[in-house]
């Protein structure tokens, strides 16, 4: 297998961190994964969610110069297959052709459209990631050939995802999600810095390298940690459908199913070995992060309060009064009663005299991927 000891990504990396503040720069070595993903059947779809001027559409400009990879800026139900005279098919079959990376530096607006203009274009993603075209997609397959083929997605978007994300939507269960956070804001120290020209020959040795190495080979322990993620994470971010006026619970859906996780976490890890020429501690701490991200903030932040408790207990005992949660989260008391009931009836934990604690399947896959763990600073 080949190995080297200094990769281009690391280039990379320093460039956009000698004028911004990336914190570890995880947001690179995600980007140029999601690019490395086309060497895979399917492709990375990505959402990198942060605040406003965090340096996320700055970095997605690498892209830009990129043949395989099609910016965009805005969606309507019928951009990416249209059966329309003049539209050659929509955007996909015109543009992108058999494979390409759709890149949308700032997929809000999209988010903001109407319901059934949001619904039909949430289906014409559903169809892009199948790869098929044959089906009712808007084009006149008696004028044009269905289209088949490879698409990987990455998208920009504030934290209004978390709204979307709490939905478990068809769509969120295509995508996973990575949280881009940077430190905090330096009054002082902070000088505005010229940034220096893009190191595009390291960009383009990397996607060489990339492609030249041998496949990544996987363990047993790989497996089963990506394995174990999947199943935690389908049952931490599976739904809870409430009435939006009485807000009692009308359906609870069942996790989906890991299959379509466990692959895209392949996907991950695999298109991560071609950034980093190995597979290193670093990858497996964007590994962990994306798994987390998957996670609706709401659920992501009682979690994370469990574990820090179980830090500071030194026990394996990862249990927190609901009464505690209120004072640390400044949850009204219906808020937070409402979303625990949830995730109790997702079996992720369970209550028993005002105390919360996980429940034993959701414990011991935690247990099983976790593997180092990371140091959440915001709790």
């Amino acid at each position: 297998m080949l190995k080297y000891i200094k990769t281009p990504s690391n280039g990379i990396v320093e460039h956009y961190s000698s004028y911004m503040n990336l914190g570890e720069g995880h947001i690179v070595d995600l980007i140029l994964a999601t690019r490395l993903s086309l060497e895979s059947d399917n492709p990375l779809w990505l959402c990198i969610q942060g605040a406003s001027s965090s340096g996320k559409t700055d970095i997605l400009r690498m892209l830009k110069n990129d043949s395989d990879c099609h910016f965009l800026y805005d969606l309507t139900g019928v951009s990416l297959f249209s059966g329309a005279n003049g539209a050659g098919g929509g955007y996909i079959p015109r543009e992108v052709g058999d494979e390409g990376i759709l890149v949308f530096p700032d997929f809000t607006t999209t988010l903001t459209k109407g319901k059934y203009t949001l619904d039909s274009i949430m289906s014409q993603l559903r169809v892009t990631y199948d790869g098929d075209a044959n089906r009712i997609t808007g084009m006149d397959t008696q004028r044009r050939e269905p289209w088949n083929g490879k698409v990987g997605v990455l998208l920009a978007v504030t934290d209004e995802i978390e709204r979307f994300k709490k939905k478990a939507s068809g769509l969120g269960e295509r995508f996973l999600y990575f949280r881009h956070t940077i430190p905090e804001f330096d009054t002082l120290g902070f000088k505005s810095k010229t940034p220096n020209k893009f190191p595009k020959e390291e960009y383009d040795e990397l996607l060489d390298i990339g492609r030249k190495l041998d496949p990544l080979d996987w363990t047993d322990e790989m497996r089963l940690r990506v394995n174990n993620a999947a199943k935690w994470v389908s049952m931490a971010r599976s739904s809870v459908v409430r009435d939006s006026r009485t807000k009692e619970v009308v359906l609870f859906n069942s996790p989906e199913e890991p299959y379509r996780l466990v692959e895209q976490f392949h996907v991950l890890i695999n298109s991560l070995y071609r950034v980093h020429m190995d597979t290193i501690d670093r990858t497996w701490s964007i590994f962990n992060e994306i798994v987390w991200g998957c996670v609706p903030f709401e659920r992501f932040a009682i979690l994370i309060l469990m574990i820090n408790e179980m830090r500071k207990t030194n026990t394996n005992n990862m249990t927190i009064r609901q009464s505690e949660l209120a004072d640390i989260l400044g949850y009204g008391k219906s808020r937070l009663s409402y979303l625990v009931e949830d995730m109790c009836l997702q079996g992720i934990i369970t209550k028993e005299d005002g105390n919360i604690f996980l429940t034993e399947e959701f414990g011991t896959l935690w247990d099983g991927w976790r593997g180092k763990e990371l140091v959440f600073s915001k709790y």
